[in-house]
């Protein structure tokens, strides 16, 4: 947000306007509680550059209060839809950690459903992506948005990643039990960089990771089948009708995907590590991909 938007916030004589929207700016020194230079599953297949400069810790320019409203309305989505799924025992967990060191991966999902005969029988885990549209984009979508294919694969892939390390590496349900404290350990390292907030200390934030951590190591580890699924909920956000898409990772359109979105992954890490910048994507400041972008000013000094 520039600085004649703040000050023409700041002038508005109004009863709720004028601070509602200073207490939206303000919104956006807190830190944030993203983990920092890894590659997060939201970003990828977006711009390198961009994610270069996130990953480096370049300050973000920032947004306007109606941007920080369109994106906790999105947000609200994904957590009434959750509950809704939760309360029908549809969805076995909600907000997923999924972490893959060998590509620097690390995120949340939305959640893991289930689908068979759960938990004795035969069963699949797919991972679920709640996504939310105005009524233009909702009324042409036909199937999941590359974009969003991109992110939610790379979700389905660290997951089976993942169950596939569990089983392999334990041979019984007792010794993955009995070697909690080293998986605890490691996953104490990954949340290094959280700062004590508002409502929670540091400390407090760490240890709702690790619990999150390990309730779904013991979904895979008790998974016999692959994760080789992504469901997606879309809703339109002036109507609340919703449609529902299934993408494959394993159909020649979803590896492809994968592996265009892993390669990415790769290439930043190096590009991080030799603080080499990407190449510009962008045709120009106002240009679709960078009107928007929170590193423009950045990019195109």
């Amino acid at each position: 947000m520039s600085v004649s938007d703040i000050f023409s916030s700041m002038k508005k004589e109004s009863l709720v306007l004028g601070p509602l929207d200073r207490y939206l700016i303000d919104l956006e020194s807190v830190d944030s509680d993203r983990a920092v230079n890894v590659n997060s599953p939201s970003a990828i297949g977006s711009c390198l550059r961009s994610q270069y400069y996130s990953r480096k810790g370049y300050p973000r320019q920032g947004n306007s209060p109606r941007s920080k409203r369109i994106l906790d309305n999105g947000t609200h989505v994904h957590l009434r839809l959750q509950e809704y799924l939760l309360n029908a025992g549809i969805l076995l967990m909600d907000e997923v950690p999924v972490v893959d060191p060998e590509y620097n991966i690390q995120g949340h999902t939305d959640g893991i459903l289930k689908s068979g005969d759960y938990p004795n029988g035969n069963y699949e885990l797919i991972v679920l992506e709640i996504k939310s549209a105005n009524s233009r984009t909702f009324a042409g979508l036909k199937d999941a948005l590359d974009k969003h294919k991109h992110q939610a694969i790379i979700y389905a892939h660290c997951l089976e990643k993942r169950r596939k390390y569990l089983r392999d590496k334990y041979p019984s349900y007792t010794s993955f039990l009995k070697d909690l404290p080293n998986r605890v350990a490691f996953y104490r390292s990954r949340y290094e960089h959280l700062k004590d907030g508002r409502k929670y200390t540091r400390e407090k934030k760490i240890l709702y990771q690790v619990e999150l951590h390990k309730k779904v190591d013991a979904l895979l580890y008790k998974c016999k089948n692959p994760i080789t699924k992504v469901d997606f909920l879309y809703e339109c956000k002036d109507t609340q009708d919703i449609k529902e898409y299934e993408v494959s990772v394993h159909d020649r359109n979803g590896r492809s995907v994968l592996q265009d979105a892993l390669s990415d992954c790769q290439y930043l890490n190096e590009c991080c590590e030799s603080d080499t910048l990407p190449d510009r994507e962008g045709k120009s400041r106002s240009c679709e991909l960078c009107k928007y972008c929170n590193y423009k000013v950045e990019c195109w000094n």
